[in-house]
């Protein structure tokens, strides 16, 4: 599944617009970020990932979705680098 999304996200200019339901199988935003679908769902609504609805189906645009796995990697490094160096200070 990974190296699908990863071929869609090679194949695709990064002003195309993913759903983010897609019946009777996975979302490939939600894969593309590690997620489920429900979750995916959940960050849309409580307004932490760019989406508009179209009719009763959400879609996202690829750059907004490749734009948020960016700061998400980006916090978790600067949370890395919080506990490592937590870690020194307690070494120390």
């Amino acid at each position: 599944m990974l190296r699908l999304a990863r071929e869609l996200v090679e194949k695709t200019p990064r002003t195309s617009t993913l759903s983010a339901h897609t019946p009777g199988r996975r979302s490939v935003p939600a894969d593309l970020l590690g997620l489920s679908r429900p979750t995916l769902v959940k960050m849309i609504k409580a307004g932490e990932i760019k989406a508009h609805m179209v009719g009763s189906h959400r879609r996202l645009k690829l750059a907004d979705v490749l734009d948020f796995q960016r700061d998400r990697l980006e916090q978790q490094q600067i949370a890395f680098d919080r506990l490592r160096e937590l870690e020194r200070t307690i070494a120390e």
